[in-house]
């Protein structure tokens, strides 16, 4: 028999509190007040604003919205000079100094700037996070890249084009549309073009592409799939390629530093957090397989999720010297 548990107030088989007019008028301002609480002094009302969100997925979905449509429309700004970039950072475990670096790989151009970008025949960057750490920057032609923990987007511009570059991890990519300089995202075997909101996401031996705005085309060898906004698609890395598939509320979510699974295998969820935490989490049993966790955490939190799942399931919790968390079964006489 399997198990499902809600987790941060998110009701469990995906069910969701009813909301009237006035309450959803009412949580779309309180959206829009986090949004700017967090984008001046973030670090000081984190805490309270990940309790706000986790207490129901109408706040999850009203957030997500006033996030989304930033991201959709602020290269529509002109109010930031050209080679700034305004970054909302989600560093759990780095300090906000480190967190606001951009790591500059120039190939064969020298030192240089992201201002400079543009200015030359062609140049090379890299933008890179470590682990535990979701930050957006703005480029200089206004494209917007938000790179989840351990992520890398490698990138050569030219004159005639912008081509960026999934290597590991995952990352947000919000083009400004330059008819003089198409933009093509690629990862692995696939190539990506027309998408204004794409999320590419290299990792367990497949990529997956989600098209959170705009439509687009991709390209692996000699197919072509055309994906619409709130679909995306999965393609083994030995080559196989599902069918499009719709995006649920939660895959929209990580930009916020907030993960949200909807019936998912613990196994999935573990691994998942697993990647923003140096104390990783280890599932001890077979039987753990079969539990599904429906629910919203915050990232980076390995041993609060830790202590959650244990008592939501009924398991044991211990610590190995190296100081993972270990989750397993209780034990029967």
């Amino acid at each position: 028999m399997a198990y499902e548990q809600g987790i941060g107030g998110v009701a469990s088989r995906g069910g969701r509190s009813m909301t009237g007019p006035d309450d959803a008028a009412r949580i779309g301002a309180e959206a829009r007040e986090w949004f700017v609480r967090l984008r001046g002094e973030g670090a000081a009302h984190r805490d309270a604003f990940e309790s706000w969100y986790s207490a129901s997925p109408e706040h999850a979905d009203a957030y997500d919205h006033v996030l989304a449509t930033w991201e959709a429309t602020a290269h529509l700004d002109r109010g930031t000079p050209r080679g700034e970039a305004p970054a909302k950072r989600h560093g759990w475990r780095a300090p906000i100094a480190a967190v606001a670096a951009i790591v500059l790989l120039m190939i064969g151009v020298g030192v240089a700037s992201l201002a400079g970008i543009g200015s030359r025949a062609a140049e090379a960057f890299s933008l890179v996070t470590k682990v535990g750490e979701i930050r957006t920057n703005r480029l200089p032609d206004g494209t917007q890249v938000t790179l989840d923990t351990d992520s890398r987007v490698d990138a050569v511009f030219t004159a005639s084009t912008r081509r960026l570059r999934l290597l590991r991890g995952r990352a947000r990519i919000a083009a400004v549309s330059d008819p003089q300089r198409p933009i093509q995202l690629e990862a692995a075997a696939a190539t990506i073009e027309h998408g204004q909101v794409v999320d590419l996401t290299r990792g367990a031996g497949r990529t997956t592409i989600a098209m959170i705005g705009g439509t687009g085309a991709v390209r692996i060898g000699t197919a072509v799939v055309s994906l619409s906004a709130g679909q995306k698609i999965v393609i083994a890395d030995a080559g196989a390629i599902a069918a499009p598939m719709a995006l649920r509320d939660g895959d929209k979510r990580w930009t916020s530093g907030m993960l949200s699974f909807d019936n998912a295998p613990l196994e999935d969820v573990v691994a998942e957090a697993n990647r923003y935490d140096g104390a990783r989490i280890a599932l001890d049993g077979d039987g753990l397989t079969q539990l599904r966790f429906t629910g919203t955490f915050r990232a980076g939190d390995a041993a609060g999720l830790a202590r959650m799942l244990s008592a939501a399931f009924h398991l044991d919790l211990s610590r190995r010297a190296d100081g993972s968390f270990v989750l397993s079964a209780p034990r029967t006489e």
